[in-house]
């Protein structure tokens, strides 16, 4: 059985897997249509070692400057099950469109949601994701 899903949304491909591991890495390569794995596993790697990083309760969220302007969210299986995962998923993306509805040009953002989050309400995750944006430079009120 496979111990990480990928699917792909435009602007935000999501994976499945701890954060900044090797799988969710790979997986994110793998899922980026139309971009080479090693373009793509570089330009994370960058972000990781140079970028910027708001370490929330619920979220973690890092930015870099970089020519791909996508969205990666990160979501691990211990965080519960497929319905859980989906629905935080379609929470993260509702709020990555209402607070950024013509995306973020050249900047490459990774989105990592926490096990424990999976109680947090709607409002509780756009505020620290606000919040997190707001600090990150991504928005301005």
């Amino acid at each position: 059985s496979r111990s990480h899903e990928f699917s792909w949304w435009s602007p935000c491909a999501e994976s499945t897997a701890p954060e900044g591991s090797q799988a969710a890495i790979a997986l994110i390569c793998r899922c980026v249509m139309g971009t080479p794995n090693l373009r793509i596993r570089s330009e994370i790697a960058k972000i990781r070692q140079h970028g910027q990083i708001f370490r929330g309760r619920w979220v973690h969220v890092r930015i870099g400057t970089s020519e791909m302007d996508l969205t990666l969210i990160s979501i691990r299986k211990k965080f519960g099950n497929a319905v859980r995962r989906n629905r935080i998923r379609r929470q993260v993306r509702a709020v990555c469109s209402e607070l950024m509805p013509s995306g973020h040009p050249h900047r490459l953002v990774l989105i990592s949601i926490g096990d424990h989050a999976c109680g947090v309400s709607y409002t509780e995750l756009r505020i620290e994701l606000h919040l997190a944006f707001q600090k990150l430079g991504l928005i301005d009120s």
